[in-house]
């Protein structure tokens, strides 16, 4: 994520990708399959990590004062 976040998609380069990961390019590709498909993990990932789903799973398993107890209690966490 942070690869791409710094570097942008097209400047992201699948040696500089391997070098950060700390694992082998034969890894990734088995892992990943091609940069697009690690920039989708790397992207799912911070969508799942961002407030919108937060909000959402705690809106589905609290009450509504609880809910927001709890994103904020997590906010000060991070």
């Amino acid at each position: 994520m942070v690869c791409f976040w710094r570097r942008g998609y097209e400047a992201t380069s699948m040696r500089s990708l391997v070098r950060s990961l700390g694992i082998s390019g034969p890894s990734l590709y088995n892992t990943f399959g091609d940069k697009r498909a690690l920039f989708r993990a790397a992207l799912e990932r911070y969508l799942d990590q961002s407030p919108r789903a937060r909000i959402k799973r705690l809106e589905a398993s609290l009450p509504p004062k609880e809910a927001i107890r709890q994103f904020i209690d997590e906010i000060i966490e991070r």
